[in-house]
């Protein structure tokens, strides 16, 4: 049994992949990725992350309004 859903799950890839081979809008965002991934390497962009304030460096934001202060 594990052989057939293995075999109907390939099956499947297979089946939507050959209908996605030509689509250029999918094509397109393929290229951008492989883009991405090259500036991310070179240290260009950086991935989206969890990138809040930690704890520690909350001392360390200062917000003002009409101050001199900064």
């Amino acid at each position: 049994m594990e052989n057939n859903i293995i075999k109907k799950f390939e099956y499947t890839l297979l089946k939507k992949e050959k209908k996605y081979q030509n689509d250029t809008k999918l094509a397109s965002f393929e290229q951008a990725s492989i883009e991405f991934e090259k500036l991310v390497k070179s240290g260009l962009l950086k991935k989206r992350d969890y990138n809040l304030m930690t704890i520690e460096r909350k001392h360390l934001n200062r917000f003002s309004i009409n101050s001199n202060l900064f």
